[in-house]
């Protein structure tokens, strides 16, 4: 589990979220990209404008990361794993920059709420 992870809801859920509660996939992946200072962060979002696949870049709370919003087809959190390494891929090859793991699960924080 990852300490700084708090991803808006990909889907929608029975009492919390969970992969095995998943009721609709909201067809949407959150990646984070850490550590990578301030200016690679703020280049990095920059870049993300000319990215077809991304929704929406932002800042981490701390400013040195990288919150990514991807459009993926609606899917089982099977697929969603799947999904997640082909985004992951895709931002390596396209950022440079490694994600972190914590959104591989439809589920990624333990307290995290909808």
């Amino acid at each position: 589990m990852c300490a700084d992870c708090n991803p808006p809801p990909l889907g929608e859920y029975i009492l919390y979220r969970a992969n095995e509660r998943l009721l609709q996939h909201a067809g949407q992946i959150g990646v984070d990209v850490d550590d990578l200072g301030e200016a690679k962060a703020v280049s990095t979002i920059q870049n993300a404008v000319a990215d077809r696949f991304c929704l929406a870049a932002f800042r981490s709370i701390r400013g040195e990361g990288v919150r990514f919003l991807f459009r993926i087809p609606a899917c089982s959190p099977e697929n969603h794993a799947i999904a997640f390494e082909q985004v992951a891929d895709h931002v390596r090859k396209t950022y440079g920059c490694e994600v972190d793991e914590c959104g591989k699960d439809v589920f990624c924080h333990p307290e995290g709420g909808l």
